[in-house]
């Protein structure tokens, strides 16, 4: 089993948790390609606060409504430390920056394992949308049933500013100033547990739970900075973009042939979480 790594931060952030996993420095996407603007206008960049001033991107997430935002339990710092920019391309933009209230993870995220890695932020006041903001909404419970994987078909998406290229050595290197998107085959069940293990059966080395999702293994994945941003799917009969989860954790070097993990927003109980939680 190889090491993981929480796909969290910023090339300034402060290290993380570390156990089995590390938790990262900075987001990427592997063997992708550079968004239009406008092209995923739920996509928000959470960047530092530095001195009283926004700084470096840290982690993605999602607009799910005016005020609130979708991300990861990894990424969560206190309120007054995080400022979210939204509707560009481009996370180093100040034209819209939106103040956090409250920025809270799921009460059994679990750091050590990166279990439900799930999380949500209310802004200070409600977004405007148009056509470079707008919400996603997210999939209906049991949607990725073990029974039912590839309800939404057999690809999904996922953006954001995490590095985007390896080195010689096969570390990540080259962090982007502009928003980078990949396809990613959604993998089933067994997939998944073929790339990380059962807890269930195997406690020690297995990882992979029913609050994840797994994607990816086939040349493109997310990698570090990439962390609480959107895992996308389409409704095969209606064609609406669907919220599936969000980057949590994957290979210690972003392997582009291993598979990610993202939290999964269809397990009922994080599904009802956000729904008793914010509305949505």
């Amino acid at each position: 089993m190889v090491k993981v790594l929480s796909l969290v931060g910023s090339a300034l952030a402060a290290p993380g948790f570390k156990s089995e996993r590390y938790d990262l420095n900075a987001p990427k996407i592997i063997g992708g390609s550079e968004a239009a603007e406008g092209q995923f206008p739920w996509q928000i960049s959470q960047r530092r606060m530095q001195l009283g001033q926004p700084g470096s991107h840290m982690c993605g997430g999602s607009i799910g409504g005016s005020k609130y935002i979708i991300s990861a339990a990894h990424c969560v710092l206190a309120a007054d430390r995080v400022v979210v920019a939204y509707g560009t391309n481009d996370w180093r933009s100040n034209d819209n920056l939106a103040e956090v209230e409250v920025f809270q993870g799921h009460p059994n995220y679990n750091a050590r394992a990166i279990d439900y890695d799930y999380s949500y932020m209310i802004l200070k006041e409600a977004l405007s949308f148009s056509e470079t903001v707008q919400p996603i909404q997210l999939v209906s419970a049991n949607a990725n049933s073990q029974n039912n994987n590839l309800l939404y078909g057999d690809t999904a998406t996922t953006s954001g500013w995490g590095y985007s290229q390896h080195d010689a050595n096969g570390e990540p290197i080259v962090i982007p100033n502009k928003m980078q998107f990949v396809e990613l085959p959604l993998n089933d069940w067994d997939t998944c547990v073929g790339f990380w293990g059962n807890p269930d059966v195997n406690p020690v080395l297995g990882k992979y739970t029913p609050r994840m999702q797994c994607c990816g293994g086939q040349g493109s994945t997310s990698c570090m900075g990439d962390s609480g941003g959107p895992l996308v799917v389409k409704d095969p009969e209606s064609g609406e973009n669907l919220l599936l989860g969000a980057v949590s954790w994957g290979s210690g070097k972003c392997d582009t042939s291993i598979a990610g993990v993202y939290t999964n927003i269809a397990f009922p109980e994080g599904r009802q979480w956000y729904t008793d939680e914010i509305g949505l």
